[in-house]
Protein backbone atom coordinates (compact mmCIF):
# COMPACT_ATOMS: atom_id res chain seq x y z
CA UNK A 1 0.00 0.00 0.00
CA UNK A 2 2.81 2.41 0.88
CA UNK A 3 4.46 1.63 -2.45
CA UNK A 4 1.23 2.60 -4.31
CA UNK A 5 1.06 5.90 -2.43
CA UNK A 6 4.63 6.65 -3.35
CA UNK A 7 3.76 6.19 -7.03
CA UNK A 8 0.86 8.72 -6.72
CA UNK A 9 3.03 11.52 -5.50
CA UNK A 10 1.83 15.08 -6.35
CA UNK A 11 4.61 15.63 -8.85
CA UNK A 12 3.65 12.44 -10.65
CA UNK A 13 -0.02 13.44 -10.80
CA UNK A 14 0.94 16.86 -12.19
CA UNK A 15 2.97 15.19 -14.92
CA UNK A 16 0.02 13.01 -15.89
CA UNK A 17 -2.34 16.00 -16.00
CA UNK A 18 0.04 18.04 -18.17
CA UNK A 19 0.44 15.12 -20.53
CA UNK A 20 -3.34 14.81 -20.86
CA UNK A 21 -3.73 18.51 -21.61
CA UNK A 22 -0.92 18.36 -24.18
CA UNK A 23 -2.61 15.41 -25.85
CA UNK A 24 -5.96 17.23 -25.96
CA UNK A 25 -4.42 20.37 -27.45
CA UNK A 26 -2.57 18.41 -30.11
CA UNK A 27 -5.70 16.46 -30.96
CA UNK A 28 -7.87 19.58 -31.26
CA UNK A 29 -5.27 21.54 -33.21
CA UNK A 30 -5.11 18.86 -35.88
CA UNK A 31 -8.90 18.43 -36.13
CA UNK A 32 -11.19 19.82 -38.81
CA UNK A 33 -14.97 20.16 -38.51
CA UNK A 34 -17.89 21.92 -40.18
CA UNK A 35 -21.23 23.00 -38.77
CA UNK A 36 -24.40 24.63 -40.15
CA UNK A 37 -25.37 27.60 -38.01
CA UNK A 38 -28.42 29.85 -38.09
CA UNK A 39 -27.83 33.57 -38.55
CA UNK A 40 -30.55 36.06 -37.64
CA UNK A 41 -30.76 38.86 -40.21
CA UNK A 42 -32.39 42.04 -38.88
CA UNK A 43 -33.79 45.04 -40.73
CA UNK A 44 -33.54 48.48 -39.10
CA UNK A 45 -36.42 49.79 -41.23
CA UNK A 46 -40.01 48.69 -41.62
CA UNK A 47 -40.63 50.06 -45.13
CA UNK A 48 -38.51 49.16 -48.16
CA UNK A 49 -39.51 50.56 -51.57
CA UNK A 50 -43.22 50.93 -50.68
CA UNK A 51 -43.36 47.47 -49.08
CA UNK A 52 -44.14 47.03 -45.38
CA UNK A 53 -42.15 44.32 -43.61
CA UNK A 54 -44.48 42.05 -41.65
CA UNK A 55 -41.44 40.83 -39.71
CA UNK A 56 -38.10 42.62 -39.39
CA UNK A 57 -36.23 39.38 -38.55
CA UNK A 58 -35.32 36.57 -40.94
CA UNK A 59 -33.10 33.51 -40.64
CA UNK A 60 -30.37 32.30 -43.00
CA UNK A 61 -28.16 29.24 -42.83
CA UNK A 62 -24.39 29.36 -43.10
CA UNK A 63 -21.95 26.44 -43.25
CA UNK A 64 -18.90 27.22 -41.14
CA UNK A 65 -15.73 25.15 -41.23
CA UNK A 66 -13.15 25.54 -38.47
CA UNK A 67 -9.82 24.02 -37.61
CA UNK A 68 -7.98 23.52 -34.38
CA UNK A 69 -8.91 25.56 -31.36
CA UNK A 70 -11.46 27.54 -33.42
CA UNK A 71 -13.75 24.50 -33.28
CA UNK A 72 -14.56 25.28 -29.67
CA UNK A 73 -16.21 28.55 -30.71
CA UNK A 74 -18.56 27.13 -33.34
CA UNK A 75 -21.47 26.70 -30.95
CA UNK A 76 -21.28 30.36 -30.03
CA UNK A 77 -21.83 31.36 -33.67
CA UNK A 78 -25.36 29.94 -33.71
CA UNK A 79 -28.04 32.72 -33.78
CA UNK A 80 -25.48 35.41 -34.64
CA UNK A 81 -27.33 38.67 -35.44
CA UNK A 82 -26.53 40.69 -38.58
CA UNK A 83 -28.14 43.97 -39.65
CA UNK A 84 -28.95 44.62 -43.29
CA UNK A 85 -27.22 47.70 -44.79
CA UNK A 86 -29.71 49.94 -46.60
CA UNK A 87 -27.98 49.54 -49.98
CA UNK A 88 -28.39 45.74 -50.13
CA UNK A 89 -32.18 45.50 -50.46
CA UNK A 90 -33.65 43.82 -53.55
CA UNK A 91 -37.35 44.30 -54.37
CA UNK A 92 -37.36 43.63 -58.13
CA UNK A 93 -39.54 40.53 -57.78
CA UNK A 94 -42.15 42.29 -55.65
CA UNK A 95 -40.74 40.79 -52.47
CA UNK A 96 -38.25 42.18 -49.99
CA UNK A 97 -35.06 40.18 -49.94
CA UNK A 98 -31.29 40.44 -49.66
CA UNK A 99 -28.77 38.30 -51.48
CA UNK A 100 -27.01 35.91 -49.15
CA UNK A 101 -23.60 36.42 -50.74
CA UNK A 102 -23.94 40.20 -50.22
CA UNK A 103 -23.93 39.54 -46.48
CA UNK A 104 -20.68 37.58 -46.66
CA UNK A 105 -18.42 40.47 -45.56
CA UNK A 106 -20.56 41.03 -42.47
CA UNK A 107 -20.62 37.31 -41.73
CA UNK A 108 -16.85 37.10 -42.09
CA UNK A 109 -16.42 39.94 -39.61
CA UNK A 110 -18.66 38.13 -37.13
CA UNK A 111 -17.15 34.64 -37.59
CA UNK A 112 -13.50 35.60 -37.73
CA UNK A 113 -11.04 33.24 -39.44
CA UNK A 114 -13.52 30.41 -40.09
CA UNK A 115 -14.21 29.16 -43.61
CA UNK A 116 -17.73 30.27 -44.55
CA UNK A 117 -20.24 29.10 -47.15
CA UNK A 118 -23.63 30.82 -47.45
CA UNK A 119 -26.31 28.16 -48.02
CA UNK A 120 -29.30 30.43 -48.72
CA UNK A 121 -29.13 32.32 -52.02
CA UNK A 122 -31.63 34.92 -50.75
CA UNK A 123 -32.94 35.93 -47.37
CA UNK A 124 -36.60 36.90 -47.79
CA UNK A 125 -38.67 39.08 -45.47
CA UNK A 126 -42.47 38.65 -45.59
CA UNK A 127 -44.11 41.91 -46.67
CA UNK A 128 -47.28 43.63 -47.85
CA UNK A 129 -47.97 46.83 -49.76
CA UNK A 130 -47.41 50.06 -47.85
CA UNK A 131 -50.13 52.73 -48.14
CA UNK A 132 -50.26 56.41 -47.19
CA UNK A 133 -52.82 58.61 -45.46
CA UNK A 134 -53.04 62.28 -44.42
CA UNK A 135 -53.98 62.89 -40.80
CA UNK A 136 -54.38 66.14 -38.81
CA UNK A 137 -52.06 66.80 -35.89
CA UNK A 138 -53.69 67.46 -32.54
CA UNK A 139 -52.22 69.92 -30.02
CA UNK A 140 -52.53 68.95 -26.36
CA UNK A 141 -51.88 71.46 -23.59
CA UNK A 142 -52.63 74.83 -25.22
CA UNK A 143 -53.98 75.92 -21.84
CA UNK A 144 -50.43 75.61 -20.46
CA UNK A 145 -49.27 78.59 -22.52
CA UNK A 146 -49.46 81.84 -20.56
CA UNK A 147 -48.64 85.48 -21.29
CA UNK A 148 -46.68 87.92 -19.12
CA UNK A 149 -48.81 90.46 -17.30
CA UNK A 150 -49.93 93.25 -19.62
CA UNK A 151 -49.28 91.24 -22.80
CA UNK A 152 -51.71 90.09 -25.49
CA UNK A 153 -51.59 87.80 -28.48
CA UNK A 154 -50.74 89.31 -31.85
CA UNK A 155 -50.75 85.89 -33.48
CA UNK A 156 -52.40 83.08 -31.60
CA UNK A 157 -50.43 79.81 -31.34
CA UNK A 158 -50.75 77.56 -34.38
CA UNK A 159 -48.81 74.64 -35.80
CA UNK A 160 -47.04 73.91 -39.06
CA UNK A 161 -47.80 71.59 -40.71
CA UNK A 162 -51.44 71.10 -39.82
CA UNK A 163 -51.54 67.60 -41.37
CA UNK A 164 -48.88 64.94 -41.90
CA UNK A 165 -48.54 62.03 -44.28
CA UNK A 166 -48.22 58.64 -42.58
CA UNK A 167 -47.05 55.59 -44.49
CA UNK A 168 -47.28 51.96 -43.42
CA UNK A 169 -49.55 48.96 -43.58
CA UNK A 170 -53.30 49.58 -43.66
CA UNK A 171 -53.77 48.52 -40.05
CA UNK A 172 -50.87 50.61 -38.82
CA UNK A 173 -51.90 53.89 -40.43
CA UNK A 174 -55.50 53.49 -39.28
CA UNK A 175 -54.30 53.31 -35.67
CA UNK A 176 -52.13 56.44 -36.01
CA UNK A 177 -53.30 59.50 -34.07
CA UNK A 178 -50.53 62.12 -34.37
CA UNK A 179 -50.26 64.81 -31.70
CA UNK A 180 -47.83 67.05 -29.84
CA UNK A 181 -47.91 67.71 -26.10
CA UNK A 182 -47.07 71.16 -24.78
CA UNK A 183 -45.47 71.94 -21.45
CA UNK A 184 -45.88 74.94 -19.14
CA UNK A 185 -44.42 77.97 -20.89
CA UNK A 186 -44.63 81.77 -20.72
CA UNK A 187 -44.85 83.17 -24.23
CA UNK A 188 -43.14 86.53 -24.70
CA UNK A 189 -42.61 87.92 -28.19
CA UNK A 190 -42.38 86.03 -31.49
CA UNK A 191 -41.46 82.38 -30.98
CA UNK A 192 -41.21 79.17 -32.95
CA UNK A 193 -40.80 75.94 -30.99
CA UNK A 194 -40.24 72.41 -32.31
CA UNK A 195 -42.04 69.49 -30.65
CA UNK A 196 -41.56 65.76 -31.39
CA UNK A 197 -44.62 64.22 -32.99
CA UNK A 198 -46.21 61.42 -31.00
CA UNK A 199 -49.00 58.94 -31.64
CA UNK A 200 -47.41 57.28 -34.68
CA UNK A 201 -46.88 53.49 -34.52
CA UNK A 202 -43.30 52.24 -34.52
CA UNK A 203 -41.87 51.70 -37.97
CA UNK A 204 -44.35 53.91 -39.83
CA UNK A 205 -42.87 56.66 -41.98
CA UNK A 206 -44.03 60.26 -41.64
CA UNK A 207 -43.54 63.35 -43.77
CA UNK A 208 -41.96 65.03 -40.74
CA UNK A 209 -40.74 63.99 -37.31
CA UNK A 210 -41.43 67.29 -35.56
CA UNK A 211 -44.15 69.93 -35.49
CA UNK A 212 -43.43 73.66 -35.19
CA UNK A 213 -45.57 75.76 -32.87
CA UNK A 214 -45.65 79.43 -33.89
CA UNK A 215 -47.08 82.49 -32.17
CA UNK A 216 -46.41 86.11 -31.26
CA UNK A 217 -47.33 88.27 -28.29
CA UNK A 218 -46.60 91.86 -27.34
CA UNK A 219 -46.81 94.32 -24.49
CA UNK A 220 -50.18 96.06 -24.77
CA UNK A 221 -50.80 99.76 -24.23
CA UNK A 222 -53.45 102.46 -24.64
CA UNK A 223 -52.77 105.81 -26.25
CA UNK A 224 -54.69 109.04 -26.87
CA UNK A 225 -54.04 111.12 -29.97
CA UNK A 226 -55.59 114.51 -30.69
CA UNK A 227 -56.11 116.57 -33.81
CA UNK A 228 -58.13 119.63 -34.73
CA UNK A 229 -60.94 119.81 -37.24
CA UNK A 230 -62.41 123.15 -38.44
CA UNK A 231 -66.08 123.42 -39.24
CA UNK A 232 -66.97 126.97 -40.29
CA UNK A 233 -65.74 129.43 -37.70
CA UNK A 234 -65.42 126.71 -35.07
CA UNK A 235 -62.47 124.40 -34.43
CA UNK A 236 -63.14 121.04 -32.80
CA UNK A 237 -60.46 119.14 -30.88
CA UNK A 238 -60.93 115.47 -31.61
CA UNK A 239 -59.60 112.84 -29.20
CA UNK A 240 -59.03 109.27 -30.41
CA UNK A 241 -58.26 106.53 -27.89
CA UNK A 242 -56.33 103.58 -29.28
CA UNK A 243 -55.26 100.21 -27.89
CA UNK A 244 -52.56 97.94 -29.32
CA UNK A 245 -48.94 96.77 -29.19
CA UNK A 246 -46.75 99.28 -27.40
CA UNK A 247 -44.16 99.21 -30.18
CA UNK A 248 -46.74 100.14 -32.79
CA UNK A 249 -48.16 102.99 -30.72
CA UNK A 250 -44.83 104.81 -30.49
CA UNK A 251 -45.77 107.09 -33.39
CA UNK A 252 -46.88 110.46 -32.10
CA UNK A 253 -49.26 111.83 -34.79
CA UNK A 254 -52.60 110.73 -36.12
CA UNK A 255 -51.27 110.51 -39.69
CA UNK A 256 -48.58 108.06 -38.58
CA UNK A 257 -51.05 105.83 -36.79
CA UNK A 258 -53.95 105.87 -39.21
CA UNK A 259 -56.32 107.81 -41.44
CA UNK A 260 -59.04 110.27 -40.41
CA UNK A 261 -62.21 110.33 -42.47
CA UNK A 262 -65.32 112.54 -42.20
CA UNK A 263 -68.88 111.68 -43.22
CA UNK A 264 -71.78 114.12 -43.52
CA UNK A 265 -75.09 112.62 -42.44
CA UNK A 266 -78.30 114.21 -41.12
CA UNK A 267 -76.75 117.63 -40.60
CA UNK A 268 -73.90 116.06 -38.66
CA UNK A 269 -70.24 115.46 -39.39
CA UNK A 270 -69.20 111.98 -38.22
CA UNK A 271 -65.56 111.31 -37.44
CA UNK A 272 -63.96 107.95 -38.24
CA UNK A 273 -60.39 106.74 -37.66
CA UNK A 274 -58.87 103.74 -39.48
CA UNK A 275 -55.59 102.45 -37.94
CA UNK A 276 -52.70 101.61 -40.22
CA UNK A 277 -52.16 98.32 -38.38
CA UNK A 278 -54.61 95.46 -37.95
CA UNK A 279 -53.25 95.08 -34.41
CA UNK A 280 -54.49 98.53 -33.28
CA UNK A 281 -58.07 98.98 -32.11
CA UNK A 282 -60.06 102.19 -31.77
CA UNK A 283 -61.55 102.37 -28.28
CA UNK A 284 -63.48 105.62 -28.65
CA UNK A 285 -63.57 108.96 -30.46
CA UNK A 286 -64.61 112.13 -28.66
CA UNK A 287 -66.48 113.90 -30.07
CA UNK A 288 -67.47 111.32 -32.64
CA UNK A 289 -69.69 113.82 -34.43
CA UNK A 290 -70.50 117.55 -34.47
CA UNK A 291 -73.09 119.73 -36.30
CA UNK A 292 -72.53 121.01 -39.81
CA UNK A 293 -72.04 124.75 -39.87
CA UNK A 294 -74.71 126.69 -41.77
CA UNK A 295 -74.05 130.16 -43.20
Amino acid sequence: MSRFKSILRPDALLFVALAAVFWLVMTVSNADTARVVNVTVVSNVRIVDDLWLLDTNATMQVRVAAQGINILGLRKLNNTVLRVPSDLWDTEQGVVRVKGSDLLPSISDAFGNSSIQVIDEYVTFPSTEAVSILKPVDVLGLDKLTLPKGWKWLEHPHIEPLVVEIKGSQGVIESADPFIRLDDREWAGAMGLAFPMQGVPHGAQTSTDEIILLGQSSVWADKKITFEQREGPRVYTIEVWLSGPADELKASTADELGEVSLRNLDQQVFVDFTPNSKNIQVLRINPSNYPIFKF
